[in-house]
């Protein structure tokens, strides 16, 4: 079974559990290989994830994927908030960072690279349209192997983050 497979069957079980206990599913990640792989699992809320609600909802997991066993082999599961700077799993979750820095690393190069930092100008019909060091890039939603969002000014942030 591919990972993307594997993935795919996490979604499937985490996301009602996730949302029945009052969150949302932001994405998944699964790293490693051979023997003990790790199953990273972000959560998010309008208020927030705290510690305890990591907690609980790691508990639920582990209790429904001991029965189900969608990962072949021994593995970890972790449950965390995606964090200031949070990944970007779909297309739909980068443009809703438009205005903000990001940073974007493609599968392939894209006029001779792989990586891009800017800041997000737009984002529509899959390609996202950035600002990196003065000029214009355009990036296929398809190409990208990792996005996530940066944050520049640390105060900038802390502010926004509170009530």
């Amino acid at each position: 079974m591919d990972d993307r497979s594997i993935i795919d069957r996490l979604e499937a079980l985490a996301r009602p559990v996730v949302n029945t206990l009052g969150y949302q599913l932001w994405g998944i990640e699964l790293t490693g290989g051979g023997g003990r792989r790790l199953v990273r699992i972000y959560i998010d809320s309008p208020e927030g994830v705290s510690i305890e609600a990591c907690a609980v909802v790691s508990r639920h997991l582990s209790v429904l994927f001991d029965v189900e066993d969608p990962v072949p082999g021994a593995f970890n599961l972790e449950v965390s908030s995606p964090g200031l700077e949070r990944p970007f799993f779909t297309f739909e979750q980068a443009a809703g960072a438009v205005g903000e820095a990001v940073e974007v690393q493609l599968r392939e190069p894209l006029s001779g690279r792989k990586n891009f930092k800017g800041r997000l100008d737009a984002a529509h019909d899959g390609e996202l349209y950035l600002t990196v060091d003065g000029h214009p890039a355009v990036l296929p939603w398809s190409l990208v192997k990792k996005a996530r969002l940066v944050i520049t000014d640390w105060a900038a942030a802390m502010r926004a983050s509170r009530p």
